[in-house]
């Protein structure tokens, strides 16, 4: 009795000018019958043996490998095969998501030419950052950070595709500063509330966009912080004797909590009263534990800390945003 159907693996893939590739007949239902192999549009896309091994051809393409019930061509499947110069890789999550939870699992999915889209080995760029199966599942850690999934091409490793990881436990706040990228802060909604839902306020309101950092510690031979969220530097000279002195028309309550002040934090700045703050703050280019105590801690930057740390006077925020 002859299958009733019949399918082809894989059923798409990529190989390279001139080589090979192992395709498979997988019958469905009745008994195992005698197969006929063929490319479509004859040799000059390729040639393929009786036992379903493909031979690409010299010119770059996509072209179709098809196989069929030899006593019956009605029963068929046909795979299709990119031909490239070299491997390429490209890779997406199945579902767009901003940030990612402690724990979550995420499928991802890489598109490949030029090699069997299963010759794909899978990592995580930092030993702390999660794990990803063979298959492409990612499983996020339960510590906050920007990490990198990669997938390899087995066949040629030179040749990755890449996708930046976010993870955390809180809202993230994405600042893009001109020449220096995308730094990523994590808010510490549960050690400062009121604090933080300030910030995020002001954010989402575009408050930072297009204001400048305008203070640098060791200019005034301070620690080394970076100062900015003076709304007067989008309209005056950062000479001006005003600025520094901006904020957003109130102030918020000083809010004690254990965080110090660690390299990457980010704090609030205030004036001479503890319940100074209104919007500037600064981000810790290192540790300052002389500061602990006296100012609110209220995040980390847990992506791109290398930009956070060339931060200078006259750096412009292009862009602040939430990422929910």
């Amino acid at each position: 009795m002859p299958p009733s159907d019949i399918a082809v693996s894989p059923s798409t893939t990529g190989v390279v000018l001139g080589r090979t590739i192992q395709f498979t007949a997988l019958p469905t239902g009745g008994t195992f019958v005698p197969v006929t192999w063929e490319v479509v549009g004859g040799d000059k896309n390729g040639t393929v043996s009786t036992s379903g091994l493909y031979t690409a051809p010299k010119v770059t393409g996509t072209y179709q490998v098809r196989v069929y019930v030899t006593k019956d061509p009605s029963i068929a499947a046909v795979a299709n095969v990119t031909v490239a110069t070299g491997v390429s890789i490209s890779i997406e999550p199945e579902t767009i998501l901003g940030r990612y939870s402690f724990g979550q699992q995420v499928p991802f999915k890489a598109s490949i030419l030029g090699t069997d889209a299963s010759k794909i080995t899978w990592s995580v760029s930092d030993p702390d950052g999660g794990v990803v199966s063979n298959a492409g599942v990612y499983v996020a850690p339960s510590k906050a950070g920007y990490y990198r999934v990669t997938a390899t091409s087995q066949e040629d490793p030179t040749k990755t595709g890449n996708y930046d990881v976010l993870v955390s436990d809180t809202k993230v706040v994405k600042m893009t500063v001109q020449g220096k990228g995308d730094i990523y802060i994590r808010m510490a909604q549960n050690e400062a509330p009121n604090t933080t839902d300030n910030f995020l306020s002001l954010t989402r309101s575009g408050f930072y966009n297009g204001s400048y950092f305008h203070r640098y510690g060791p200019d005034e031979g301070q620690p080394t912080f970076i100062q900015g969220g003076d709304p007067l530097t989008k309209t005056l000279p950062l000479d001006d004797p005003s600025i520094g002195t901006g904020g957003p028309g109130y102030t918020i309550n000083f809010e004690t909590n254990s965080l110090k002040h660690e390299l990457g934090a980010i704090a609030m700045a205030r004036g001479s009263g503890l319940n100074t703050a209104g919007s500037q703050f600064y981000i810790c280019q290192e540790t300052i534990p002389a500061f602990d105590g006296n100012y609110v801690v209220f995040g980390k930057v847990i992506g791109n800390i290398s930009a956070a740390l060339t931060l200078r006077r006259f750096d412009k925020i292009s862009t602040a945003v939430v990422v929910e």
